[in-house]
């Protein structure tokens, strides 16, 4: 059997006798339209040990690179806040995997920057209190609901030499730099990814160390598809800030988005040390990675960590998780997870091949206990 994405040279995993493996899809797109409306968002900030917060804690908001303060965590840290948007059209970048026993789907990049036209699709929440870490919820696919529970966003504190989701370097940005990349993500957030482009590229021309700017012109460019230009601009803002997680987590992205798979894995690595909290994306494309590596314990363990943070906001997950378990032996544990998939997706265009993987599955059960 084949269960490598294509153009991938990898081995397929090895299954259990009967069971064949797809290559899982990951967060796809789901394009909405809309008007201006109000949004009321609320949740909770907790400490990872479960300790008090250490003082007023702010709720921020990150659209396309762009961060604002939306409310602040009481003492007990819940908070609640109104947050009237309207939806912007945002690019795709997406590549084609092929399925066991014929068909394809699509492997759509999920990072920042590319999710469809949902008026929250491009914005992440998190806490932000000075030597701290935090959880990152994502928005993406809220769209359709006014009144919406992030649930806990988990702070954690930075020990030295961890990473960081600002470069120190930022901070001896010349005004003029300065102005050019907050025009720049005002631009991104616009979905003008070329005016995006070239204010970002004035910022970097005025201070070539800022790597802030590098990381967000990186992707600006993969949403004009210019991959090559994108993967040099991480590149250069890891050369820059070697503990800087973005450019890391994105060139791991890129990496998998052309089934690199052994690159992927390396470089998603790296981005769950600089900071295990900062993204449940890299978590899961970690696994991903691994997955196709056939590294099933360790794929198993991403996933796992990707749920934690996630909040449920990418129900792929539970399709990930079921053909991991399934590969392992586990085919209880797996046709179990592929279950909540199907029951979770309902209207997903991959749920078809999520049944048939599960009927096979199924069938090599029903087979065992004979």
């Amino acid at each position: 059997m084949n269960g490598t994405a294509a153009g991938s040279t990898n081995p397929s995993p090895s299954m259990p006798n009967g069971v064949t493996a797809t290559t899982p899809p990951v967060t796809g797109n789901v394009p909405t339209s809309g008007g201006a409306r109000a949004i009321f968002i609320s949740g909770l900030v907790m400490m990872d040990d479960g300790s008090p917060l250490p003082g007023i804690v702010d709720i921020q908001s990150i659209c396309n690179g762009l961060r604002r303060t939306m409310s602040h965590a009481t003492g007990a840290g819940t908070f609640s806040f109104q947050w009237a948007t309207a939806s912007t059209p945002v690019g795709d970048a997406s590549q084609a995997v092929r399925l066991s026993g014929g068909g394809s789907a699509s492997l759509t990049g999920s990072r920042n920057g590319s999710r469809g036209l949902d008026p929250l699709a491009n914005c992440d929440l998190l806490a932000e209190y000075g030597g701290y870490s935090s959880s990152k919820v994502s928005l993406y696919n809220r769209a359709g609901q006014d009144n919406y529970d992030v649930g806990a966003i988990i702070l954690h504190r930075i020990a030295a030499g961890e990473g960081h989701t600002v470069s120190v370097l930022a901070l001896k940005a010349p005004r003029e730099a300065k102005k050019s990349f907050d025009h720049a993500n005002s631009l991104a957030t616009a979905n003008k990814p070329t005016e995006a482009a070239a204010s970002y590229q004035k910022a970097v021309e005025i201070y070539p160390q800022y790597a802030d700017a590098w990381l967000n012109l990186g992707k600006v460019q993969w949403q004009l598809l210019d991959k090559e230009a994108a993967r040099s601009s991480f590149q250069k803002a890891t050369d820059l800030d070697n503990k800087l997680v973005g450019p890391w987590q994105e060139l791991g992205f890129l990496a998998c988005d052309d089934a690199r798979w052994e690159e992927a894995a390396r470089l998603l690595d790296q981005a769950v040390r600089l900071d295990p909290m900062e993204s449940p994306n890299a978590w899961y494309f970690k696994a991903l990675a691994n997955y196709n590596l056939g590294k099933f314990d360790v794929a198993e363990k991403s996933v796992k960590a990707e749920m934690k943070l996630d909040g449920g906001a990418n129900t792929r997950e539970h399709f990930l998780l079921g053909l991991i378990l399934i590969a392992r032996g586990d085919l209880d544990g797996g046709a179990a997870a592929l279950r909540n998939y199907i029951a979770l997706a309902a209207g997903a265009e991959d749920v078809s091949a999520a049944r048939r993987q599960l009927g096979k599955v199924e069938s090599q059960i029903a087979s065992n206990s004979r």
